[in-house]
Formats: C-alpha cells, structure tokens, sequence
C-alpha cells in the first residue's frame, strides 16, 4: 500500500479525525522537516510514497527511487494522519519499523512496495499542467537544483534517466 501526494508544507498539526496528541505534533515537526529535505523528481511528474516497508520514497514517473527515508512507528502514524484517517487502511503498518530496513532495500524496493509507474496518458496531462505555467515550474525546478544539489544520481550513485524538460 502507498501513499502519495504529500504536500510538504502541509500544516504541521494532524488533520481532524486523526490522532492529534502533543507528541503527535512534534512528530508531524520531525516528518516536516525530512519532507522538506527529501529530494525530488524535478520532471515534477514524481511521487512521495510510503511503502508497507516503513520506508518513503521520493520516486520519477518510472518509479525510480531518487531519495528515501527510514520511518519509525511513530512518523509512519505521522504520515498516515497526514494522508489516511481510516484505521482499516492503517493495518498493513501496524508493527512496521522502516529503521529495521537495509539501505540498499531502501532504494532497491521488491516492486510490490511501489505503485505502478505514469501512465502515458497521465504522463501527457502532467505535460499539458506544467505548460500552463511554464515558467513558474522552470523557476521551482532551479530552486530544488540549487537546494537539493540534485543530478541524475540517486544517493547510492546510481543513474537514471530523466528528462528534465518541460
């Protein structure tokens, strides 16, 4: 099961019906900030998910994983109060420590912790989204280039191929 979609600077509280304990917001601060480091597919036709495997990944169109993160129970409940409030949804995490995962699983994922890649016709919407402001996205795109210090390498080395025009 994975989740996609988050928007990193979603607020840092847990959305209502979902857990929302004092300890809950420091975590929701905790998942903030390795969103906010985590780096992304700057054709913008990527996803953030978060396996069964306790693991998130930032991953291209393809489903290549460009970076991931290993979530405790605690940020995996974050995460889910951020994206998921029904408990039966929740079930395939319970007991899920993505701290327990090799590094090398974190970017060499079984292909069932990852949703399928991009239909081409999703792939031709994104295109005809990010052609209706072009140059926003292009000014966005540079800014992440110059945060992340991003290339075609995901941070185990490996290349992949991602075509960065819009």
């Amino acid at each position: 099961m994975n989740h996609e979609g988050v928007n990193p600077e979603a607020s840092e509280a847990a959305p209502k019906g979902c857990s929302s304990s004092v300890a809950q917001n420091e975590d929701q601060k905790e998942l903030s900030k390795i969103l906010g480091m985590i780096r992304h597919d700057l054709t913008f036709m990527g996803i953030i998910a978060l396996g069964e495997d306790g693991i998130l990944r930032s991953l291209t169109a393809d489903r290549h994983v460009v970076d991931a993160a290993a979530l405790s129970p605690r940020l995996i409940e974050a995460f889910l109060d951020r994206m998921l409030c029904d408990p039966d949804a929740r079930a395939g995490y319970r007991g899920t420590d993505g701290r327990n995962v090799p590094r090398e699983k974190w970017f060499h994922p079984e292909k069932s912790m990852l949703p399928p890649p991009l239909t081409e016709e999703d792939r031709e919407a994104s295109r005809r989204h990010l052609e209706q402001d072009k140059d926003m996205w292009e000014e966005r795109r540079k800014e992440l280039a110059s945060r992340e210090g991003w290339s075609k390498k995901n941070k185990t080395g490996e290349q992949f191929e991602v075509n960065l025009t819009l």
